[in-house]
């Protein structure tokens, strides 16, 4: 998967399809349905980032989709805590809900 630039905000990379960027507007108006489209959209990149992350290791026999799903009910149920104005700061959150 390509890199991602350290910052990036709606409207301004015309590398973000024309989707992700509304479903990205919908979730900074706090849309739930629209994270959720963008976690199932984001999964594969979750997962890898999981799998990365635990080297192999499946703490409490959990496997890394397990994290993955358990962490994207985290983010549904705490989007208004999110106050990122970037497609970055996203992934930045979802990544340290993904630590927890």
């Amino acid at each position: 998967m390509a890199s991602l630039p350290a910052v990036v905000t709606v409207g301004s990379d015309p590398s973000l399809d024309d989707v992700e960027q509304a479903l990205f507007a919908r979730v900074r108006a706090r849309d739930v349905d629209a994270l959720a489209e963008l976690l199932q959209r984001w999964r594969p990149w979750l997962v890898g980032r999981v799998r990365r992350d635990l080297g192999g290791r499946q703490p409490g026999g959990r496997r890394p989709s397990d994290l993955v799903q358990e962490s994207c009910v985290l983010a549904l149920r705490f989007l208004p805590d999110f106050c990122g104005s970037s497609r970055q700061e996203l992934r930045g959150w979802l990544t340290t809900i993904l630590h927890t």
